[in-house]
């Protein structure tokens, strides 16, 4: 049975963010835990869920291990996680000296995967599991358990990220194991097949860096890793040129800027779905990871990192992701 759990009031609020209508002046974004709200003049505590709309004259209670994330129409968001009570009103303050967004990065990133991942996301109606597909090539890895390699068809199954779209010199290739002590073989080649790089190993991953190499930028190398009869998929290595990443760096430097310095699960989903639109895979999975491990209640920002992962060809990993325990 295919299940939207967004509310209502979210998706009406983003079919309708475009024109900048705005019924209250804050969105819950993104909740978890027994969060109450009390209105002014009111002496009653109300549950809120996400979808709901607060004024600046509410108050919200937070108890033990909850985390809400707040968003304004200016553009900006706020974030509470410790318990107590806070008064919005002492957010008009920040407002004012943060001022509008010149991208509105929430709704530019954030909402349009929301909705994606809810029309796609399906629930057992007996096991109350919920999965996702996108279409995708099932992979059949295990990023997050002890898998091995699928030793019927001789395949060595890479872990992600497997395309290497990179800014960095430094990066590391993975794989699922065969058996113990095991002996691979790392292989990196250019589009005619001429080696570039070829290492063994008993390890199941390799860093490399890359300066070293002296690879040509703007085009696809191919990397790939083998055990005998075994092997792994070829997957491409792919350097920016120079110009490309510096607006890349620039652009991340923005979507920053409008966070702060401090690490939030916020801050880490923006630029998780910003590298993902630039396909490096490596740096989106670091930040979902991250902002999962600070909020990891947050069902929205489960369902966005398992549309990734979906998208990838992972829906196993996918529908782990969904499912997994807070």
């Amino acid at each position: 049975m295919k299940i939207n759990f967004i509310l209502f009031s979210l998706v009406f609020f983003f079919s309708l963010s475009s024109s900048k209508i705005f019924s209250s002046d804050f969105l819950v974004l993104s909740m978890y835990g027994e969060i109450t709200k009390k209105e002014s003049n009111e002496k009653k505590w109300i549950k809120i869920k996400t979808g709901s709309d607060l004024k600046f004259s509410d108050e919200i209670k937070l108890p033990e291990k909850s985390y809400i994330c707040l968003y304004h129409e200016s553009g900006n968001s706020f974030e509470f996680t410790k318990p107590g009570i806070y008064k919005l009103n002492t957010l008009s303050e920040l407002l004012k000296k943060r001022g509008k967004q010149s991208v509105d990065i929430i709704s530019k990133y954030i909402f349009k995967q929301i909705f994606e991942a809810d029309n796609n996301i399906f629930k057992d109606s007996k096991s109350g599991t919920m999965s996702i597909s996108i279409g995708g090539v099932e992979r059949g890895l295990n990023e997050f358990g002890d898998d091995k390699s699928d030793s019927k068809h001789k395949i060595i199954k890479t872990k992600l990220p497997t395309h290497y779209f990179t800014i960095d010199d430094n990066i590391e290739f993975s794989w699922h194991p065969i058996h113990k002590n095991q002996n691979y073989t790392f292989l990196i080649v250019n589009s005619v097949n001429d080696t570039v790089l070829l290492k063994n190993t008993k390890d199941t991953s390799f860093k490399i860096d890359i300066s070293k190499l002296k690879l040509e930028k703007d085009i696809c190398y191919f990397w790939s890793v083998s055990s005998g009869a075994y092997k792994s998929e070829s997957y491409c290595l792919y350097l920016f040129k120079d110009a490309d990443k510096q607006k890349i760096i620039d652009e991340v430097r923005a979507i920053e800027s409008q966070f702060g310095e401090e690490q939030s699960p916020i801050k880490d989903m923006v630029l998780a779905i910003y590298y993902t639109s630039k396909k490096i895979d490596d740096r989106a999975i670091k930040h979902f990871q991250n902002a999962l491990n600070s909020a990891p209640g947050s069902i929205e920002y489960r369902k966005i990192y398992a549309l990734y992962l979906s998208k990838s060809g992972f829906e196993n990993e996918a529908k782990k992701v969904l499912n997994m325990k807070n």
